[in-house]
Protein backbone atom coordinates (compact mmCIF):
# COMPACT_ATOMS: atom_id res chain seq x y z
CA UNK A 1 0.00 0.00 0.00
CA UNK A 2 1.53 3.53 -1.45
CA UNK A 3 1.26 6.28 1.62
CA UNK A 4 -1.16 8.24 -0.64
CA UNK A 5 -3.58 4.76 -1.08
CA UNK A 6 -3.07 4.49 2.87
CA UNK A 7 -4.15 8.59 3.42
CA UNK A 8 -7.03 7.74 1.87
CA UNK A 9 -8.10 4.40 3.32
CA UNK A 10 -7.69 6.71 6.78
CA UNK A 11 -9.75 9.19 5.84
CA UNK A 12 -12.37 6.57 4.85
CA UNK A 13 -12.36 4.71 8.07
CA UNK A 14 -12.58 8.17 9.51
CA UNK A 15 -15.30 9.47 7.97
CA UNK A 16 -16.97 6.16 8.81
CA UNK A 17 -16.13 6.79 12.53
CA UNK A 18 -17.70 9.88 12.54
CA UNK A 19 -20.70 9.08 10.59
CA UNK A 20 -20.94 5.88 13.54
CA UNK A 21 -20.71 8.84 15.99
CA UNK A 22 -23.52 11.30 14.65
CA UNK A 23 -26.07 8.25 14.72
CA UNK A 24 -24.76 6.54 17.64
CA UNK A 25 -28.12 6.89 19.90
CA UNK A 26 -30.13 5.48 16.94
CA UNK A 27 -28.28 1.93 18.08
CA UNK A 28 -29.33 -0.76 20.33
CA UNK A 29 -27.12 -0.57 23.50
CA UNK A 30 -26.75 -4.35 23.73
CA UNK A 31 -26.15 -6.91 20.89
CA UNK A 32 -29.27 -8.27 19.18
CA UNK A 33 -26.88 -11.74 17.67
CA UNK A 34 -27.96 -14.50 19.31
CA UNK A 35 -25.44 -16.75 20.61
CA UNK A 36 -23.48 -18.83 18.42
CA UNK A 37 -24.34 -16.44 15.74
CA UNK A 38 -21.33 -14.40 15.12
CA UNK A 39 -19.44 -18.10 15.25
CA UNK A 40 -22.15 -19.55 12.87
CA UNK A 41 -21.73 -16.54 10.37
CA UNK A 42 -17.95 -17.22 10.50
CA UNK A 43 -16.15 -19.71 7.74
CA UNK A 44 -15.38 -23.16 8.06
CA UNK A 45 -11.46 -22.34 6.80
CA UNK A 46 -9.39 -18.78 5.89
CA UNK A 47 -9.70 -17.19 3.04
CA UNK A 48 -7.06 -18.52 -0.10
CA UNK A 49 -6.31 -15.34 -0.76
CA UNK A 50 -6.15 -11.88 0.71
CA UNK A 51 -8.60 -8.69 -0.43
CA UNK A 52 -8.10 -5.21 -0.94
CA UNK A 53 -8.84 -2.48 1.56
CA UNK A 54 -11.72 -1.39 -0.17
CA UNK A 55 -13.43 -4.88 0.04
CA UNK A 56 -12.72 -4.74 3.68
CA UNK A 57 -14.07 -1.63 4.64
CA UNK A 58 -17.16 -2.65 2.35
CA UNK A 59 -18.12 -6.08 3.86
CA UNK A 60 -17.61 -4.35 7.57
CA UNK A 61 -18.98 -0.84 7.32
CA UNK A 62 -21.39 -0.91 3.74
CA UNK A 63 -19.62 1.92 2.81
Amino acid sequence: MTPDEFRRHGRQVIDWIAAYQEKIESYPVRSQAAPGEVLDALPQSPPETGEGFEGVLTTWTGC
